[in-house]
């Protein structure tokens, strides 16, 4: 299948949705559009299981064919999430082990030289260890200017002082670190001979509370609250908050498919979650139904 056409399923994926969440002007499921709205949830599903088959033959393709570029880009930004402190994303635990087995025997890119000048930045963080003049200058001489909450001039100063760390780090030669020497490399002759060992590599999941699967299956049965009590349109409202954010009946973004690898990873992130989703979500929508 030519990456168009995952393109076209993606895009009526992203329709179907939107047209559940905002089936009213309010985007609040009145008590007479339950109904309408368990059947547009059925009809997604059943839509689905219809497409899913091809968009992983998809997947899969594009995975045995540009392993290697999947391979550092997945690192590269796990590793640039945390060192960037990115929504306090946390370090995969194998890491270092994946990385090193391909690049750590040159010291000028193996993962202990990257996670020690991250970590070096890390502890900078906090204002007081600013030593760049110009920024200092920001609030020299000058009171605080508070509104009653905060100073807007302390403020300016600590974000200037982070965006200048993370622009250091990213300017360093290590390729977990710059953004641009990550981009080229995976198609370096310097490393042919070890892109060639990654066989059947598969990337980790990233699941919204951390990377085990088992552990965010049993997660998304938490918070799932159980249908009983109240009306049909409370339990919808319910249902609908749960469905779109703690499964993959939307997946999370679906503008990042503009290329073919931001496609592959958002059906990596969610296919392998669409059957633990309908079998979670599809007797809870019966249950509704069963209210009228």
């Amino acid at each position: 299948m030519e990456f168009a056409a995952v393109c076209t399923i993606l895009a009526e994926w992203e329709e179907r949705v939107e047209t559940i969440r905002h089936f009213d002007k309010t985007g609040t499921p009145f008590y007479h559009n339950v109904k309408h709205t368990i059947g547009l949830f059925r009809e997604l599903a059943a839509w689905l299981r219809t497409h899913i088959p091809a968009l992983r033959a998809w997947m899969n393709a594009y995975l045995r064919a540009h392993r290697g570029k999947i391979f550092v880009n997945w690192w590269g930004k796990n590793f640039q999430d945390w060192a960037i402190r990115t929504a306090n994303r946390t370090l995969h635990p194998q890491a270092q082990v994946e990385w090193d087995r391909l690049f750590g025997s040159d010291p000028s890119t193996c993962f202990s030289l990257a996670h020690r000048v991250a970590t070096a930045s890390h502890a900078k963080y906090q204002f007081e260890h600013c030593d760049d003049p110009t920024i200092l200058a920001i609030h020299e001489g000058k009171p605080h200017e508070s509104y009653g909450w905060s100073c807007d001039l302390c403020d300016e100063q600590e974000d200037v002082w982070r965006k200048k760390l993370v622009r250091d780090l990213q300017q360093c030669y290590h390729p977990l670190l710059n953004p641009e020497r990550l981009k080229w490399l995976h198609i370096s002759w310097r490393w042919k001979d070890v892109f060639a060992t990654l066989d059947d590599w598969l990337p980790p999941h990233t699941y919204a509370i951390g990377y085990d699967t088992e552990q965010y299956i049993a997660y998304m049965g938490t918070q799932r609250p159980e249908i009983k009590g109240g009306t049909p349109c409370h339990a919808m409202i319910s249902f609908m908050e749960a469905a779109m954010y703690y499964g993959v009946w939307r997946p999370f973004y679906f503008d990042d498919y503009k290329t073919e690898y931001d496609a592959f990873i958002l059906l990596w992130k969610c296919l392998d979650m669409i059957d633990i989703t309908l079998e979670l979500d599809l007797p809870r929508l019966q249950q509704i139904e069963e209210m009228f």
